[in-house]
């Protein structure tokens, strides 16, 4: 309870439901002194028809207020002071709850939640491979690229082969130029059977490299679905971790709030001893427990 010592609470004392009773009670006493000053009058007035004698007394006179002015303003006083304790009691202790409804633990607050991992890029893993492995796949790689240029439909050497069909078939080909006729003449310097036996050599040796570079990469890959996989199982579990720790920490801090809550509301308002008779009196104006 040390946290919340404060002058305005004790071990013996009021409720907050008594005590802001008590403070309506006095709230109510003092609007009636004041009811009563506000009426003050030195002047009484009477009346009278005009040719009659008698008076009739309109407004009293309250000379007697005089020797009860001093009195009453001083109960006002501290009637409001009494007042204002109990009210700055009473949102002392509303403090302390709203601050306690805001509270978490260190344990809570610092609790942090595992980071999903970042796995590597294939590039990463490639990079990581030791340096005959990298560098058999990118020669592979530059071979295979190299050799499949070359060779596909739209390459130099599908272009040049293709060219040589034709011509082998229509080796001559005349062309008009003004009076003169332009003949031109194509005679291979390759057979066709050479031009042939090489473009399937290329294709043998592309569909080598590239199978080979095609295991490569299965295996890169294998390598990254495998780390993906350890490190997404490492990461569910220290998910898992953190969670439970932090539910046990949320039930902690709850038990605490609650136990801290009851002691908030167990602080008695004290009534300091200047104002006692005057609790006194108030108490005997109504029941109060």
């Amino acid at each position: 309870m040390e946290k919340y010592k404060s002058p305005f609470f004790g071990n013996e004392g009021l409720t907050s439901t008594s005590a802001n009773h008590i403070a309506d009670v006095a709230k109510e006493h003092y609007e009636s002194l004041e009811a009563e000053l506000a009426a003050i009058n030195f002047v009484e007035e009477a009346i009278s028809v005009v040719g009659s004698v008698d008076k009739t007394v309109s407004v009293l006179g309250t000379p007697d207020v005089l020797d009860k002015i001093n009195a009453y303003l001083a109960e006002i006083a501290e009637l409001k002071a009494l007042i204002a304790w109990i009210r700055e009691a009473i949102k002392q202790k509303e403090d302390f709850g709203k601050t306690l409804g805001h509270y978490m633990s260190d344990e809570y607050m610092n609790l942090e939640q595992p980071e999903r991992p970042k796995t590597r890029t294939q590039e990463e893993i490639l990079a990581g491979w030791d340096v005959k492995d990298r560098e058999r796949y990118l020669t592979l790689e530059a071979e295979c690229a190299v050799i499949g240029k070359f060779i596909h439909p739209k390459g130099a050497y599908a272009k040049a082969r293709e060219r040589l069909f034709k011509k082998m078939v229509t080796p001559i080909q005349t062309n008009e130029n003004g009076r003169d006729t332009i003949v031109t003449y194509y005679t291979p310097v390759v057979t066709k059977e050479s031009v042939e036996n090489k473009f399937f050599e290329l294709q043998k040796k592309h569909r080598a490299a590239q199978a080979e570079l095609n295991g490569l990469k299965a295996r890169l890959k294998k390598e990254e679905t495998e780390e993906k996989d350890k490190l997404s199982r490492e990461y569910m579990a220290a998910l898992d971790v953190y969670k439970t720790e932090k539910e046990r920490l949320a039930e902690t801090d709850k038990l605490y709030v609650e136990e801290e809550r009851k002691k908030i509301e167990s602080l008695k308002i004290v009534i300091p001893p200047h104002h006692r008779a005057l609790y006194e009196k108030l108490t005997k104006m109504t029941k109060v427990e």
